[in-house]
């Protein structure tokens, strides 16, 4: 049994699809207020080469999460929510890679960001104050990564449940309609068809 099928319950007490509501609900608030923020500091001319990337990969996915918003609202099929839970996955891919990215350069950047620290003869004492840092930036990022990793196993959970009850409600249909090719309610037209038949015979013989 692999990680998708063990997923049964988002956050281990919300039901699969409304679990996957929230997670997409909250993403699109998420993406959303990214977006606005990121237009507004290009906009003022006070951005960074990494604020654009951010811009670009947030304005990507959000069509991706409103996609997902309805497929899980109002659709439900199967197919589409295995094409949303993919595109999510990419989405999830990127957030994780961003955040050891940014676990990465806060622990490497250390020396040479105390060091500036002090040079700028800043009244506060730079180690603790960046080893705050360095901490709240690596709880944030892991937090993130064990998110990301739940969200994206609680929907792709979702996407297998809703293709099993497919395909199983697909195979009941089948084996009712299988009863020698016949349909039930063809079987129904022929019994009283028949009983018809003999109905008359008995008339014609009295």
């Amino acid at each position: 049994m692999n990680l998708v099928d063990k997923t049964t319950r988002c956050c281990g007490c919300v039901p699969l699809r409304g679990g996957v509501i929230f997670i997409t609900i909250f993403s699109l608030v998420g993406l959303t207020y990214i977006v606005l923020t990121d237009v507004l500091y290009v906009l003022s001319n006070d951005y960074s080469i990494g604020r654009i990337v951010d811009l670009i990969i947030s304005a990507l996915f959000l069509p991706v999460i409103i996609f997902g918003l309805f497929v899980t609202c109002f659709e439900k099929k199967s197919y589409l929510l295995r094409i949303y839970s993919i595109l999510y996955n990419a989405f999830a891919v990127i957030e994780i890679l961003d955040s050891l990215v940014s676990i990465i350069l806060i622990i490497a950047y250390r020396n040479t960001i105390v060091s500036d620290c002090y040079a700028s003869n800043l009244n506060v004492n730079c180690d603790r104050e960046y080893n705050r840092l360095e901490a709240q930036v690596i709880l944030v990022n892991v937090l993130v990564i064990l998110f990301m990793i739940h969200f994206a196993l609680v929907i792709a959970a979702y996407a297998v449940r809703r293709k099993n009850k497919e395909e199983k409600a697909s195979s009941t249909n089948i084996a009712s309609e299988s009863n020698d090719g016949t349909p039930p309610h063809k079987i129904l037209e022929s019994n009283d068809s028949s009983a018809n038949d003999v109905l008359r015979s008995v008339s014609a013989k009295c």
